[in-house]
């Protein structure tokens, strides 16, 4: 490991909890020094067993929280509150997936102390809705945004985020009620600079695909179980595109008509990495 750059020993104890780096200290002095980088001690990773008690003892010790990842049902709303207005400043990766402590009240405190924070994942949780989108509205740093199987979302909140916030990421799979309208808003803020669009489950149609195309910047589309659109709508989509997608994954069950042979053949024609599985 001498001759591995800092760099790269950074990177991987980066992925290591607050109990593993303390560990570390331990190995030599070479190592105590690297996981005393004060990058590592800014990710806050509690692990399933951690509860508000933990949590508010790490706070104490912190100077500084920039990432903070959700793993522990033990936490509760008042722990998540006291981690955001001591650290909401620092804060620039905030992720919530399945976390069942999410309520207006915290919304609002992610809102008022995060003003920095830059990627948000609240997947896979019911209390999330439109209102909530239209309270995440105020976050003008949000450049990555996850709200998967978040059912209750429509295009009346998604569309009012998505015409005030400029995206670069945002994963919106299995939403049921996304449509046409949130398209038109991420077009208007967002047409230059949004790199990554998941809209698995969507109702789109033939025009609604067509207008993806005219993201100038686009590099990843998923759109898994879309089935409200034909081959032409596809194939439209892939003629706009073609000038500037350098990689779009993930698109099943795209085709209701087009021959699996013909549609293949079809994609070998360009210089593209579509990786498609069609029904045939």
């Amino acid at each position: 490991m001498d001759y591995v750059p800092v760099e790269v020993k950074l990177h991987i104890l980066s992925y290591l909890s607050e109990r593993d780096l303390s560990q570390v200290l331990l190995i030599s002095k070479h190592w105590h020094l690297l996981a005393l980088d004060p990058v590592l001690w800014g990710k806050l990773l509690p692990d399933s067993s951690t509860t508000d008690s933990d949590l508010l003892k790490v706070l104490q010790k912190r100077s500084l929280i920039s990432h903070f990842k959700y793993n522990s049902s033990k936490i509760t709303e008042g722990g998540l509150s006291q981690l955001l207005v001591q650290f909401g400043s620092t804060l620039r990766y905030l992720d919530l997936d399945s976390c069942d402590e999410l309520s207006s009240d915290l919304i609002s405190l992610l809102v008022e102390h995060c003003p920095n924070l830059s990627y948000l994942d609240l997947s896979a949780n019911p209390f999330i809705d439109d209102v909530t989108m239209c309270q995440l509205a105020a976050c003008q740093s949000l450049t990555t945004l996850r709200i998967r199987n978040c059912d209750t979302v429509t295009d009346l909140g998604l569309g009012m985020l998505a015409s005030q916030v400029r995206l670069v990421n945002l994963d919106a799979g299995c939403l049921l009620y996304v449509r046409r309208p949130t398209i038109d808003a991420l077009l208007e803020t967002s047409s230059c600079i949004l790199q990554t669009l998941v809209l698995d489950g969507a109702n789109l149609n033939d025009v609604d695909l067509m207008e993806l195309g005219k993201f100038a910047n686009l590099r990843s589309l998923e759109l898994q179980f879309c089935d409200e659109f034909t081959d032409q709508g596809f194939i439209g989509l892939k003629r706009s595109i073609l000038s500037s997608v350098t990689q779009v994954i993930k698109m099943f069950q795209l085709i209701k008509s087009l021959p699996r042979c013909y549609y293949l053949q079809y994609l070998q024609s360009y210089k593209t990495s579509f990786l498609v599985t069609a029904q045939g």
